[in-house]
């Protein structure tokens, strides 16, 4: 039984590719389709405001555009790798 989540997802990545192995972004692409998670390449998170409860992240391919602004319930953060 697939249980669908009443949360809004968004999954940012630095890569132009939501993963590095085609095998497994192509699996993942699914994956993201299938339970409406928006997935926003070439975002980098610059700044969090914990006290605000908001991310901010900058477009790689885009610096001088205007910083995009989320606001988060849970934030999950990994270093660059």
């Amino acid at each position: 039984m697939n249980k669908r989540h009443n949360a809004k997802i968004e999954y940012h990545t630095t890569l132009p590719a939501i993963f590095g192995v085609q095998k497994y972004a192509s699996a993942l692409w699914k994956v993201a389709q299938d339970r409406d998670i928006d997935v926003a390449l070439r975002s980098n998170l610059v700044q969090v405001r914990p006290n605000e409860r908001k991310a901010v992240f900058e477009d790689l391919d885009n610096p001088e555009k205007e910083r995009r602004v989320v606001e988060y319930e849970m934030l999950h953060v990994t270093p660059p790798m």
